[in-house]
């Protein structure tokens, strides 16, 4: 990966961003990937789509439920489910060993209150609660 715009100070960046074409994405990603970081680098903002839609994105949620599959398997590798282990607990603020919508929430809005609206929030609710109880569980 790389930036896709570069200067020397945030003037310039900014003049490169608005002035000059979006950069092509790599021939390494899948057409779909290309597309939506296309559709994400419209300068028309309108023109952007939403958060719920990226997410609803029919290749989106195969990789979100072949990573849940994955994260699911006893036969992890221990430091890989550390890393995880690591990040989950960063989401898990009260330490109750779950993720429930409104630490989620909290955490995704302290990211980006604009992107993260309750509708994603919701989205990725149902994806990741593979149990349906409301909340995510590590294991």
């Amino acid at each position: 990966l790389r930036v896709p715009f570069e200067a020397t100070n945030i003037t310039g960046l900014a003049q490169k961003i608005c002035k000059t074409p979006a950069p092509q994405v790599s021939s390494d990603y899948s057409s779909a990937v290309k597309d939506v970081a296309l559709e994400m680098m419209q300068r028309n903002p309108g023109a952007r789509p939403k958060a719920d839609a990226i997410i609803n994105k029919v290749f989106i949620q195969d990789v979100v439920k072949a990573l849940l599959g994955e994260a699911s398997k006893k036969e992890e590798k221990p430091k890989a489910k550390y890393e995880v282990m690591d990040q989950f607990q960063r989401f898990d603020q009260n330490g109750d060993g779950v993720i429930d919508r409104p630490e989620l929430a909290r955490v995704l809005k302290h990211l980006d209150a604009k992107v993260w609206t309750d509708d994603s929030i919701g989205q990725i609710m149902l994806v990741a609660d593979t149990n349906k109880d409301g909340r995510i569980q590590f294991d």
